[in-house]
């Protein structure tokens, strides 16, 4: 009240011309108390404040926490276990290029129960829109763009909290609820910061020593990655994404210099500080209460590039219950059409593989570079062309395209033919009228004759009976010699007398001189497939290593002129020079793959002390390693054989495989040197003197001690295998039963084992088939296993095998197997039980299909004519692959159902259906069983009560143009759900058709799918196509018009059709 008297008394004596002005300036200020904040490390610091209140004051580090707090929130989306309220964010982002400029819009709103995301994306001034509302069970999509204007809304089988997650763990690009962002990653490391003066504290351990004492915890990769991606590049629809952005705030290097008031309560300033950044200036806008409500980004330079994020608390996430509720978007895929898998993407029924660019564009030479072919790109604006074909064709806007033809020049006229749609007859524009006929009488196109691919089965379409290429030899010199030419090289004087040494004789016609002096002569044709390669020096450049480690590579002091010659004489006799390779080097060996020049590296140490040489190498994985192979770093360390002779120019590797000369050549100036090798045939070796590198003591015999202590040379060791092995191999071949090889033994070995390698498997060749007569030696109607060896053997021996025995061909597990009373004799039916084992088991004309009577005799234990699942069990367990409870579990059940008689067994009629309807179902074979795997659009499950399995004749190219008869038969999945293939193919001995939940998720999900038997359905009408159909919705999944959202599904269901082969086939 005195302040307001004040006041008053003050204005009076103005009016009255007693005061001046700046006597009430300093009246006022005398009067008035000035509220604010005075704390001068504030970034709204008042200077003469009169009633200072920490309560208003603002510190850098409060606004750049809550800026952080509120793109963690973006970016992973709010804590759904605490939500009670709705929360969300706006970005609106602008951008301008030389030749575009680009608006985005985006709003996303979360509640406890909801959640609504609308984007709206201008380009040009032509803008596309989406949105998606999940609201309880319910999820509603609306698309608009230049091909699509559609709003649906749609239910499903989940919870909101479910469908949520589905969403946010199917789409990695979602802002809301991503998981793969680096701001606020729980696998970041933490640092604590000082703002006011941008120093990280590395002194601090932990949080909240950290922020009790006044500084940030913030994550050490917080701000933008190190790639700044030109922001030009997001110039394709639907390519936003926050973490563009909100990457470069970075609370480290972060600065606010002023603040100003503005209309919803304050705005602070400064800069981002971050270098090569699209933007550089940063506002922070808060309420009145200083309550961050968001913040800006803009370009200094460039005033339409700029970036807000705004914080929302309201909004609606229910979805429109005025819009017809659709079916979710799912189909049913036939793979009973799709084969083993073996044809992949694009593959025609006559076998051709044909490439699909749907919407795309071809053009015969588009590309300068792709000489008469085609050229193809994914859009006809496109800049780049995608890849090239020989054939293309054209329907209905979408190009075709395949290399299955061969080449031709008339296949620029392929866009008009039909072989995608109709097969290929040879009849039309692009290809060859005429059909080329196989000797087997299969017809093929004659642009497939001799395209280097035996299309015919016979392979007869595949020859050269040209007479090849030309070859020549060239000469110093050539003489006439009464009638024919007589030519030689200079060095073939070989006395140095004036007089060669060597000549070739020639024709007249074959000869000819040219112009530099040298004679050309012809010597006839090459056969390309039978051609001696010609051996030539290979250089592989390497560098010494020691501890200070290794220089670059300097060929100046070193002669290269032998690299890439023809090896014309590869004796070599070893001087006494010293031998100056270094002990540890560095190689790297480059080729060219296309336009690409590929480089491999190693390393080389030679122990001295032990002679060996060992080389260190990176392999993908350890299978492709011999040696020690280490998984952290994919270095592969392995013996490659021992110096056994060495001079300044050469030294002599043995190894496993023989030897190998390799010569080198090494500067110690630049420490860089050549490695030269001769390329020669590996399988050209030399049996003599490999036989005198196993035997040790030289005493002309190599026994297995011999053996494995050479094989312990490499460094890895003889196991137990190789060390039964080599005993089994010198047993077999030691004639003179001196318990090693001499060298006439060695050869046979040696010689037996390349018939082994060359005959795929000895076993196509061999097979036992004798009377028990002939093996039961001692008459007493019984065969031991003594008596079945020497009967193997016998036979072995006989069809020229008789370096095997009988325990090399398995005859002690067989005996085993077959003695099924366990008496350890074999009686008249266990024998021919074996009989027909063995003899079926190696007869390569049977391919391996047991004679079905033998199984049944073998399975049929007790030999009372019927088969139990006991029995069937326990001579399963008698083998290396034992049954386990739930398989047993299975098979018995599987039987009861073929068990007619219910006598508890199968008898052999019996069993025969039993085995022949399984075959048909694991094939999933024939025309009566047919197998569809359920593909969805959306990750969200489909209610089981709603959903209905239908049947319909349907016709149409695509799913987008089909139109369907009504429905010959309808069922509700619910009705026909099982949980496992199992109990499907147990449910299909009664049902017709079967729903598998394979994920036993209770509702309809992508990887489910339908079997249906047409042999016992019961449908009003033929069909031949499957739909999905919702009752509540009363609309089909196909008709879905989300199924749009998917370009080229034709093409891409075929790849969804292998997934689903390994779904249901088991073996």
């Amino acid at each position: 009240m005195q302040k307001a008297l004040a006041l008053c008394m003050t204005a009076l004596l103005l009016l009255a011309g007693c005061l001046g002005t700046e006597d009430v300036e300093e009246v006022i200020e005398d009067t008035l108390d000035i509220v604010g904040c005075g704390d001068e490390t504030a970034l709204n610091y008042v200077a003469n404040v009169t009633n200072a209140t920490d309560d208003l004051c603002v510190h850098e580090d409060s606004l750049e926490t809550a800026i952080v707090d509120f793109i963690t929130m973006i970016e992973n989306g709010p804590n759904m276990e605490t939500l009670d309220t709705t929360v969300g964010f706006s970005m609106e982002m602008s951008e301008v290029y030389p030749d575009v400029s680009v608006h985005y819009m985006e709003t996303t709103v979360m509640s406890p129960t909801g959640f609504k995301s609308t984007m709206e994306h201008t380009i040009d001034g032509i803008t596309e829109s989406s949105e998606i509302i999940i609201s309880g069970n319910e999820v509603q999509f609306h698309i608009k763009n230049s091909t699509e204007d559609y709003t649906v809304r749609m239910k499903h089988g989940e919870t909101f909290e479910d469908a949520m997650e589905m969403m946010m763990s199917d789409d990695d690009d979602e802002d809301m609820g991503s998981d793969d962002d680096d701001m606020g990653s729980g696998d970041d490391e933490m640092v604590c910061y000082d703002m006011s003066t941008h120093m990280v504290l590395y002194e601090y351990y932990d949080q909240m020593t950290c922020e009790g004492d006044g500084y940030m915890w913030v994550p050490a990769s917080s701000g933008p990655s190190d790639d700044m991606e030109d922001m030009g590049e997001m110039a394709d629809f639907g390519e936003v994404d926050v973490n563009d952005y909100t990457q470069y705030f970075n609370p480290l290097s972060a600065t606010i210099t002023g603040f100003a008031p503005d209309e919803t309560g304050f705005t602070f300033s400064g800069s981002l500080n971050i270098d090569d950044a699209p933007f550089s200036y940063l506002e922070i806008h808060t309420d009145s209460t200083f309550k961050v409500l968001g913040f800006t980004m803009e370009d200094t330079e460039e005033e339409d590039n700029w970036v807000e994020f705004m914080m929302i608390e309201s909004g609606d996430t229910s979805t429109d219950d005025t819009i017809a509720l659709s079916a979710l978007p799912y189909v049913l895929f036939d793979m009973s059409d799709s084969g083993d898998g073996d044809s992949g993407d694009g593959d025609s029924g006559d076998g051709t593989y044909w490439e699909p660019y749907y919407g795309g564009y071809c053009e015969w030479e588009g590309h300068p570079d792709d000489d008469v072919r085609w050229s193809c790109k994914e859009d006809q604006s496109d800049s780049d062309w995608e890849n090239w074909w020989y054939y293309c064709e054209l329907h209905e806007g979408d190009w075709y395209c395949t290399d299955d033809y061969g080449q031709s020049s008339d296949y620029a006229n392929s866009a008009d033919n039909d072989r995608y749609i109709n097969g290929y007859d040879g009849g039309d524009d692009g290809g060859s009228d005429d059909d080329f006929i196989c000797d087997n009488g299969d017809t093929i196109p004659w642009d497939w004759v001799n395209d280097g691919y035996p299309d015919c089965e016979d392979g007869s379409d595949e020859w050269d009976d040209g007479p090849g290429e030309e070859e020549f030899h060239f000469y110093d010199n050539c003489t006439d010699d009464n009638g024919t030419y007589e030519c030689w090289m200079d060095e073939w004087d070989y006395d140095n007398d004036g007089e060669f040494d060597e000549s070739h004789g020639f024709d007249y016609a074959d000869c000819s001189l040219e112009s530099n002096g040298s004679w050309k002569c012809f010597v006839g044709y090459v056969d390309e497939e039978y051609e001696e390669e010609i051996a030539v020096y290979y250089c592989t450049p390497f560098v010494a290593q020691n501890s200070a480690g290794f220089s670059i590579f300097n060929i100046t002091n070193l002669d290269d002129s032998l690299c890439g010659m023809e090896v014309t004489d590869e004796i070599y006799e070893f001087d006494n020079s010293a031998f100056t390779m270094p002990i540890n080097l560095i190689w790297e060996d480059c080729w060219t793959e296309g336009n690409e020049t590929v480089c491999e590296q190693g390393e080389i140490y030679y122990d001295v002390n032990t002679t060996m040489l060992w080389e260190t190498t990176h392999e993908n994985n350890y299978m492709d390693c011999d040696g020690d192979y280490d998984n952290n770093t994919s270095m592969c360390t392995e013996w490659i054989g021992n110096i056994t002779d060495a001079d300044g120019s050469a030294f002599l590797l043995v190894h496993d495989y023989g030897e190998t000369l390799m010569m080198y050549q090494y500067d110690e100036a630049t420490q860089s040197g050549l490695l030269i090798s001769v390329e020669s045939d590996d399988d050209d070796y030399d049996p003599e003197m490999m036989f005198n590198m196993l035997d040790g003591n030289a005493d002309g015999e190599v026994n297995a001690s011999e053996w494995a202590d050479f094989g312990n040379q490499s460094g890895e060791g003889m196991t137990d295998d190789d060390w039964n092995g080599i005993l089994m191999m010198i047993e077999m071949f030691d004639e003179d039963n001196s318990s090693g090889l001499n060298l006439s033994e060695f050869v046979n070995m040696m010689e037996n084992m390349d018939d082994m390698d060359d005959d795929d498997d000895y076993t196509n060749e061999w097979s036992f088939d004798r009377e028990m007569l002939d093996c039961d030696s001692d008459g007493d109607a019984m065969v031991s296993y003594v008596e079945l060896e020497a009967c193997i053997n016998e036979d072995l021996a006989n069809d020229g095998f008789g370096y095997m025995n009988a325990s090399d061909i398995g005859a002690p597990e067989a005996f085993d197997m077959m003695d099924m009373d366990g008496d350890e004799m074999l009686n008249e039916s266990e024998f021919n039980f074996l009989n027909a084992l063995l003899s079926n088991s190696y007869d390569d004309d049977d391919d391996d299909d047991m004679d079905p009577e033998t199984m049944f005799n073998m399975l049929d234990g007790n030999g009372d004519g019927e088969v139990t699942a006991s029995e069937w069990s326990d001579f399963s367990n008698s083998t290396d692959e034992p049954m386990s409870e739930e398989d047993f579990g299975f098979l018995s059940t599987m039987m009861d159902n073929y068990d007619d008689d219910d006598s508890g067994g199968l008898d052999f009629d019996e069993f025969m259906t039993f085995m022949s309807e399984m075959e048909d179902m694991e094939d999933g074979d024939g025309e009566d069983i047919k197998m569809y795997m359920v593909f969805g659009v959306l990750p969200y499950g489909a209610d089981i009560d709603d959903y209905h399995v239908e049947l319909a004749m349907c016709d149409g190219t695509s799913l987008t143009d089909i139109e369907c008869d009504d429905s010959v038969y309808s069922v509700a999945l619910s009705e026909i759900t099982v949980a496992s293939e199992e109990a499907a193919m147990m449910a299909m001995m009664t049902e017709s058709i079967v729903f598998v939940d394979s994920d036993e998720s209770g509702t309809l999900t992508t990887g489910d799918f339908v079997m249906i038997n047409n042999a016992t359905l019961d449908a009003d009408g033929e069909w031949n196509f499957a739909r999905l159909y919702s009752s509540e919705a009363g609309a089909y999944t196909d008709e879905n018009p989300m199924m749009s959202m998917l370009p080229g599904f034709t093409g891409f269901i075929a790849t969804i059709g292998l997934l689903g082969a390994a779904l249901i086939r088991r073996e």
